[in-house]
């Protein structure tokens, strides 16, 4: 007589653990653009970071966000050593963000996130 096998049915199980997105308000306008760019940044002329709208227009160089692709972005460009164009922001601070690389990565996780 044959004996019968028993399938051997495996379950392979894998974590997937979701971090939270970057929120613009909290994260991104209060903390970052009001205490560090609105000074200059603040009006309708030239690039204004007053709000989310504003940062969305852009500037005369192009867009600030391009959403999903912060290495294109103007706003994370500038942030950084050797932006394609100008200075290094904040004029005040031009190192403040390579000091406080965290602040910059804020950023470039919200542009690559989607901007929302």
């Amino acid at each position: 007589m044959s004996q019968l096998k028993k399938p051997i049915v495996l379950f392979f199980c894998s974590t997937i653990f979701l971090s939270a997105q970057v929120d613009y308000h909290s994260e991104i306008q209060e903390p970052i653009f009001n205490v560090l760019c609105t000074g200059c940044h603040g009006s309708n002329i030239g690039l204004s970071l007053a709000n989310y709208n504003n940062l969305m227009t852009g500037c005369d160089h192009g867009p600030a966000v391009v959403l999903f692709d912060a290495e294109n972005s103007i706003i994370v460009q500038k942030i950084s050593p050797d932006p394609p164009f100008g200075n290094q922001m904040p004029a005040n601070d031009p190192t403040y963000f390579d000091n406080n690389s965290d602040l910059r990565q804020t950023i470039i996780d919200w542009i690559n996130e989607g901007a929302l």
